[in-house]
């Protein structure tokens, strides 16, 4: 993820190091939610939120 958002970031303008700490945190994040609660419960909340993230942003950005 971190080299991902890396490659990503070389094409976008400079933003500081604060968009490249996502590619760090949320991975974490999303570990440690897999240990305390089971990959079935975090799978299904990553997915809902992430819908819930997308039609948020297709609502205000339209």
């Amino acid at each position: 993820m971190g080299a991902l958002l890396d490659a990503v970031v070389g094409w976008l303008p400079p933003t500081g190091s604060d968009l490249r700490a996502i590619g760090y945190v949320v991975p974490g994040l999303i570990a440690n939610d897999t240990w305390k609660q089971g990959p079935w419960k975090t799978l299904l909340a990553s997915l809902v939120i992430t819908l819930a993230t997308r039609a948020v942003l297709l609502l205000f950005m339209h």
